[in-house]
């Protein structure tokens, strides 16, 4: 079989979700499935190693969005014999000369207004008109969650017997750092000095960070005192109005914003935190929790949406995830030392259901199907 999918995903500087899982389901089916090849389409901005001989570049230059989507990608297709093409997205060429198979991730400009989504009304109806075509035009649907499956179900009738589940992986790369030394030095990196609680992921509204700011600037001193707020993210989006928030509330002094956090730093940090907090307000899956209890890390995280589904029994859960029910649930975990050992322990059990090697059979299975 050749493989063709959309990676327009690795243009994006420090690698989404997206890209992530992209990238581990090629690097899989690269190394264990000989008798497929695979055609990366990218544009004239992606940045990507291909993993063997058997990954392919195809390079189309983007200019105009929706040209690329439903006339060159189309003849590119073509051109390049693809059996089956796989898009990460909500869109696919509607013209492709061979089965196309959706991965559904979220409905976040739909579930979420735009003071939280991001996306104005108009974008929103965009994304509704193209969703809408290529979930019916699709020859098979991949979520990866359970709830993302029925949220797409319900909104767009989609059959949910036509909905295949394949849940994500992370690699085996994140796992607890033993070594105290190397906790230090890389949290020292980052500038972070003292004991800390930790929240990695993106800085925009529907993550929630402004009600952990809050709900960390409300905790008794004795915490505050002994306990930084450390804020990983690229520093777009919400970063400046959430450095700001924080002066207005006293407790820039004590919350570190770390920037992007890479790879190869990311598994030491989550490793050296006293508690990770993850207080999204939607998610179609939800990595960074599901990474910090590979970790070790006890974990703090919203109920909403697939969160629940993620983190099982292995998280505290809080819900709603408001700054009242966070500070509440971080000064419950942080007061009980069994009951961090119980979260961490739990944690580490609870990740390893999640392989790339999993979700990679789950994506092949329903490739090779149609």
């Amino acid at each position: 079989m050749k493989l063709g999918i959309d990676g327009r995903e690795f243009q994006n500087a420090g690698r989404t979700g997206i890209g992530r899982y992209l990238a581990d389901f090629i690097e899989w089916t690269a190394a264990n499935r000989p008798d497929i090849d695979i055609a990366v389409f990218m544009n004239q901005r992606c940045r990507y190693t291909p993993p063997g001989p058997r990954v392919s570049e195809v390079i189309i230059k983007e200019d105009i969005t929706q040209i690329w989507d439903q006339i060159l990608l189309p003849r590119a297709i073509k051109s390049n014999n693809i059996d089956v093409f796989l898009s990460p997205y909500f869109k696919m060429p509607m013209l492709a000369p061979c089965p196309v198979v959706l991965v559904v991730n979220d409905l976040i400009p739909l579930r979420l207004p735009a003071s939280l989504s991001g996306s104005a009304a108009l974008t929103n109806a965009y994304f509704r008109a193209t969703a809408f075509a290529a979930l019916r035009r699709a020859a098979r649907i991949i979520s990866i969650s359970e709830f993302s499956k029925q949220d797409v179900a319900r909104e767009f009738g989609i059959p949910p017997g036509s909905i295949t589940v394949a849940p994500l992986g992370i690699s085996d790369e994140l796992a607890p750092v033993r070594d105290a030394e190397t906790i230090r030095i890389t949290a020292a990196r980052y500038g972070i000095k003292k004991p800390y609680i930790l929240y990695v992921g993106q800085l925009r509204a529907s993550k929630n960070v402004d009600s952990l700011i809050r709900a960390y600037a409300s905790l008794q001193d004795n915490f505050k005192n002994e306990y930084t707020l450390a804020i990983g993210g690229q520093k777009t989006g919400e970063y400046s109005r959430l450095v700001k928030l924080s002066k207005e509330l006293g407790a820039d002094e004590k919350i570190d914003f770390l920037g992007f956090v890479d790879d190869g730093s990311l598994a030491a940090l989550l490793s050296g935190a006293a508690l990770f907090v993850y207080p999204s307000l939607y998610e179609g899956f939800g990595f960074p929790p599901l990474e910090a209890m590979a970790c070790g890390a006890p974990v703090v995280c919203s109920a909403a949406s697939s969160l629940a589904e993620v983190i099982g029994e292995a998280a505290l859960a809080v819900d709603p995830p408001d700054a009242k029910n966070i500070a509440a649930a971080i000064e419950r975990v942080l007061s009980d030392c069994a009951l961090r050992e119980s979260l961490a322990l739990k944690g580490i059990e609870r990740a390893r259901e999640f392989t790339i090697e999993r979700m990679s059979r789950g994506f092949l299975s329903v490739i090779e199907n149609v």
